[in-house]
């Protein structure tokens, strides 16, 4: 892919040209703009367009009209939801207008390589998909709590970021889970095999509780655990 905008002032046909292409890509898709729009002028391009906006002005950089976010039923218009985006969603824009801004430094040589490029969408991905399988993963343990007597997990809800719930302890970086420590809180039921999705959890502590039934398997799965305490008392086996 060429990107006739540079190309045209005498650069001649390379990779690292090639990534100023897949700057202009990600720029124009996001802000609805071209590199040959009339506002832009020789000192002031769409680089700088993006640049002088980050990273508080993501939502007035977007083409309200690029994707379709209308949400059926709910009476929300496209571009009013456009400005209803959580924390998670804004982040992840920023981080590709970031990678945008980054492929498209003046010299060539100063730009992300595909390599770069392509880890850090990875890491995107990963940290979106990962905090909403976190928040399912919790959830689900929720679900099969049949008692509560002290309330802790009503803080459970979607109206408070999943890293503020009680006995949660995330990492301030990605947002990920990486303990959950529920000891002593007289909570019964089942332990979830949910809590095996939380792939990045060290620590997890759901001592004296009263939870019945065999551990679930899909603990086994916790490959980064360091702490485990289930010294859980079996009710279903009591008499």
């Amino acid at each position: 892919m060429i990107d006739f905008a540079e190309y045209g002032t005498g650069a001649k046909v390379s990779v690292l040209g090639d990534i100023d292409s897949f700057r202009i890509l990600i720029l124009e898709i996001f802000t609805g703009k071209r590199p040959t729009d009339t506002s832009f002028q020789e000192s002031f391009s769409l680089h700088h367009f993006v640049k002088r906006s980050l990273p508080k002005g993501v939502v007035e950089l977007l083409d309200k009209t690029a994707l379709d976010c209308e949400m059926p039923g709910t009476g929300t218009k496209g571009e009013e939801c456009w400005t209803n985006l959580n924390k998670e969603q804004v982040e992840c824009l920023f981080s590709i207008l970031e990678i945008g801004v980054a492929c498209s430094v003046e010299s060539p040589k100063d730009r992300l390589t595909m390599r770069q490029v392509y880890s850090k969408l990875i890491l995107i991905a990963a940290t979106i998909l990962g905090n909403e399988t976190d928040k399912l993963a919790l959830l689900g343990f929720k679900s099969c709590i049949t008692e509560d007597p002290s309330r802790v997990l009503t803080s459970w809800n979607n109206s408070v970021h999943f890293c503020r719930w009680t006995g949660v302890k995330c990492d301030l970086r990605q947002e990920r889970v990486i303990s959950l420590n529920l000891k002593g809180l007289r909570l019964a039921g089942t332990v979830s095999g949910h809590l095996g999705n939380l792939s990045l959890l060290n620590s997890l502590d759901l001592a004296e509780n009263s939870f019945h039934d065999e551990i679930p398997q899909e603990l086994s799965k916790l490959s980064r655990i360091q702490y485990l305490n289930l010294s859980l008392s079996n009710r279903g086996n009591s008499s």
